[in-house]
């Protein structure tokens, strides 16, 4: 199937010195790493959605900018690393090794992320090299959804009549 992906964004200049901006973005995204959930299971093309709205804004003589922006994200199939306790307890390597072809501490799940950031520079004397920056930020995320595994006991015994592992 055919994913297209695409970015869009607008500025208008309202003033010389003010100018608000809109972007938004739907994107498909190859996985970063090939490597498999706790299962074993191929990781999954990515899908995002996000939007940033914000303002940019000079003083008349130049010497202070700053810039707001408020961003929201949500992604599906976004990867997380676990521990290797947790692939061990739902994939232990036994005898007869891990069940599924190359599990590993993956774990691809949505996620959502949102925020504010202000961005203040300022230049103390108009010919100096000086710059000072302040910048801060709000940012908000969450894994949006609960991902279980079903736990794996792979080791097949068998037995004698006397119950002896043979």
């Amino acid at each position: 199937s055919f994913n297209a992906s695409y970015n869009l964004g607008a500025t208008y200049r309202f003033s010389d010195w003010f100018q608000p901006y809109i972007g938004a973005s739907d994107t498909y995204n190859q996985p970063a790493s090939q490597s498999r959930d706790p299962h074993g299971a191929d990781p999954q093309l990515n899908h995002g959605i996000g939007v940033e709205i914000g303002a940019k804004g000079t003083s008349r003589d130049g010497n202070i900018s700053g810039t707001v922006a408020v961003y929201y994200v949500k992604s599906d199939a976004d990867r997380f690393l676990t521990q290797s306790a947790v692939l061990n307890a739902i994939n232990p390597d036994g005898l007869n090794g891990r069940f599924g072809d190359t599990p590993s501490t993956q774990v691809h799940a949505a996620r959502e992320s949102k925020g504010v950031q202000l961005m203040l520079t300022a230049a103390p004397a108009r010919r100096s090299n000086l710059r000072m920056r302040f910048s801060g930020a709000y940012i908000d995320g969450k894994v949006g959804e609960t991902k279980t595994y079903a736990q794996f006991y792979n080791d097949q015994f068998h037995q004698n009549s006397s119950g002896q592992v043979t």
